[in-house]
């Protein structure tokens, strides 16, 4: 292989790197380079040992928190400045733009392009955390370490300048720029060039696909700074972010530390700061990441809202770790491909191994979360499996019978895996259930009590989300969700019908093919992913000769259920007053312009919109529902095609207490035929939904796509 020098000055260094036998090529900008210093790991305190010193004279805090660049002042005009939403009045043309990029990225490129590379995040972070002072002597440097693979100009721009633009000179190393073999021009001579006038920026680039944990592991390889960041390559720094995670690292080695995940709208680039207690990382027994609370015992373990908080899992995509501490770790798994599994296989494996998995809740990043996966993860099984093969024990079972189709994948080789687990003397998958993740339901899975569902009269039909096409039974099942026919797992439960329940509904008999079912198992998808968990609800809807009888929301995480049937009673009710004249508007967060457009032109100046997401969600608001973080309002207005089985939950629910659940046209919702209502919605209760029709805009009462 030839290896050509092409910079300038200063900017000179090509480098060939032989990691497992594949070569890179690596292009380097950046001044001066050190090699990593020796020594072993040593115990987890290591106070005292980042200390430096400085020139005289900067010694001064303010002085040393100085960033590698100082951001342009704020633009009050500027799209998207201080993290608020930017929206765009297009043209047919710039509109088919946005769609084709949106397609293309996942994300609102075209929006992207227009706001400031620099742009400024209000740092809402808790008034202790903003308080907070560091001995910048004694923090150790970083390496932040940016993995991608056809990343959209601006986004990797933006995140390359908003870590120089809140990073402290004196502690950040480095960015390393990873690019796993992009195939977009402007990745290539257009960004070498940009980078080459920036300071502290190095670009490698591999010869062949290597998959997300490979090409962190290369940039890994390549870091100087004592602490390696990871970072995803659609971020962008909350001033304050660093100093907090490698204050932990300095207090303890054996830590490895998150910040605190804040959401990045991927449409209107609005950032969603969590100022408060953030979510902690979790799992099912499908080795799906998820998010929960803080559980009470570790609230009763920290001494202050600012402490570091435990997670028993962490997201993967944003933490930093002492070098020498990832590398005595193992490091990821290489045996894992692209990506999808290796942040639960490093959680098991820093818990189960001694160290610790923390999230700091002073630092922040906002992560853009793209409305789908930008690319496939196809090796998302094989991942898993290895995570549960050598990790969970006999727990791996429970994986497995969530999972059939993992135990005829082929995960490789891992017997250095286990031999890492031996020769670290890891504790077992037990310890950890019972010491770090006691909160985990550990499902019973009897022999014979776990796969399909089938019925024992008609052997080729099991239970799904989605009927068959001759159903049997002769009703319509409709959801957004089915399982595929690899993709089965039991669906059990130990509770009978709840007594009040019998006591409220009466059976009603009718024919079987006039019933259509509406299923939707996680209402707010985006939310989800977002960690905006509260707006997250389960719904079921039965609907007879197109008109919805049964609903029920459900909120997964809260535990609480509302149910109502047409004349056969309910556990909810509306609430004791409305506001009619200046009435409350909940919309969808996606919405919200054009929503507040119409409601402030028809009832006044006064109106406030509430914007949120999940329309089981917004239907609660509604009514009167016992939980404090529930928002209230008055009338919920969605003005764009929306699917049927987001909304027959909850107009089963407002039919059944005596509200309206409309087009904007006035028109009666038929949950029969067509998953799709493309005429809007409006719904209320307890109001004259007549008027409130009456006052609506003409133009809005046509149907909108």
């Amino acid at each position: 292989m030839k290896v050509r020098l092409s910079r300038k000055g200063p900017y000179l260094l090509l480098g060939l790197l032989i990691v497992g036998g594949t070569f890179f090529l690596v292009e380097l900008s950046i001044s001066s380079l050190q090699a990593p210093s020796s020594g072993g790991l040593g115990d987890g305190a290591t106070k005292g040992r980042w200390e430096r010193h400085f020139l005289k004279g900067a010694e001064e805090r303010e002085e040393l928190a100085r960033p590698v660049y100082q951001k342009p002042p704020p633009d009050p005009h500027g799209l998207g400045e201080w993290g608020k939403a930017a929206r765009l009045t297009l043209s047919p043309e710039e509109k088919k733009l946005e769609e084709e990029l949106v397609e293309r990225y996942a994300i609102n490129i075209y929006l992207s392009d227009k706001i400031s590379l620099h742009r400024h995040i209000d740092d809402g972070r808790m008034p202790e955390c903003r308080s907070k002072t560091y001995d910048y002597r004694r923090l150790p440097t970083t390496s932040v370490i940016i993995a991608f693979y056809n990343e959209a100009w601006s986004t990797l721009l933006r995140t390359i300048h908003s870590v120089l633009e809140s990073s402290p000179s004196v502690l950040l190393k480095e960015i390393i720029l990873v690019d796993d073999l992009s195939d977009k021009v402007y990745l290539k001579g257009e960004l070498e060039k940009y980078i080459s006038n920036l300071q502290r920026v190095r670009l490698i680039r591999t010869n062949k696909r290597e998959g997300l944990v490979r090409a962190r592991l290369i940039g890994a390889t390549f870091a100087t700074g004592d602490v390696l960041t990871f970072l995803d390559c659609h971020c962008e720094c909350v001033p304050g972010w660093l100093e907090p995670l490698l204050q932990r690292v300095a207090e303890n080695e054996s830590v490895i530390i998150c910040p605190v995940i804040d959401t990045i709208d991927w449409n209107t680039f609005e950032f969603y700061m969590q100022p408060g207690e953030p979510m902690i990382g979790g799992f099912d027994w499908r080795l799906t990441f998820q998010w929960h609370s803080v559980p009470d015992y570790e609230r009763q373990r920290r001494k202050s809202k600012v402490d570091p908080i435990r997670s028993p899992t962490m997201a993967g995509g944003l933490f930093a770790v002492s070098k020498k501490y990832f590398e005595y770790l193992g490091t990821y798994d290489m045996g894992m491909d692209v990506w999808g599994g290796e942040n639960l296989e490093l959680s098991f494996r820093v818990w189960q191994c001694g160290g610790i998995l923390e999230i700091h809740p002073c630092s922040h990043v906002g992560h853009v979360f793209p409305k789908r996966a930008p690319y496939a993860r196809p090796n998302f099984l094989q991942n898993t499996a290895r995570a549960a093969e050598v990790w969970m024990d006999d727990y791996k079972e429970h994986f497995y019978n969530r999972n059939p189709p993992a135990r005829k994948e082929n995960f490789g080789d891992l017997s250095e895996r286990k031999l890492l687990r031996k020769k670290l003397q890891c504790n077992n998958f037990d310890w950890y259930l019972k010491n770090i993740f006691p909160n985990l339901h550990v499902p019973e899975d009897r022999p014979g009590w776990h796969g399909a569902i089938r019925s024992m009269g008609i052997s080729s039909e099991c239970l799904d989300y989605n009927s068959p096409e001759h159903n049997p039974t002769g009703a319509h099942i409709n959801s957004e969700e089915h399982l595929d026919g690899d993709d089965q797992e039991i669906i059990s439960w130990d509770r009978t019908i709840p007594e009040d329940i019998k006591k409220r509904v009466q059976p009603i008999f009718v024919p079987a093919d006039s019933i259509t079912v509406w299923i939707d198992p996680l209402d707010a998808t985006q939310e989800y992913t977002e960690n905006l968990r509260q707006y997250v609800t389960t719904m079921v809807c039965a609907a007879v000769n197109g008109k919805p009888v049964i609903g029920v929301i459900h909120k997964p995480f809260t535990g609480y259920t509302a149910w109502a049937m047409v004349g056969g009673g309910a556990n909810i009710k509306a609430r004791s007053s409305y506001n009619e004249q200046a009435p409350t508007i909940i919309v969808s967060r996606s919405h919200e312009g054009k929503v507040k457009q119409v409601a402030l032109q028809t009832f006044g100046n006064k109106t406030v919109v509430i914007k949120a997401g999940g329309s089981g969600y917004k239907v609660l608001s509604l009514l009167d529902v016992p939980e404090a973080d529930q928002e209230k309002a008055d009338v919920y207005i969605h003005v764009t095609f929306i699917k049927k089985w987001d909304i027959c939950a909850g107009n089963a629910v407002l039919r059944a207490l005596g509200g309206h659940m409309t087009t904007l046209a006035g028109e009666e919702i038929d949950y029969t035929g067509s998953v799709a209502n493309d005429g809007g919605l409006i719904a209320s209760i307890n109001m004259n939904h007549k008027a409130l029709l009456e006052k609506l805009p003409v133009q809005d009462k046509t149907s909108q796509n």
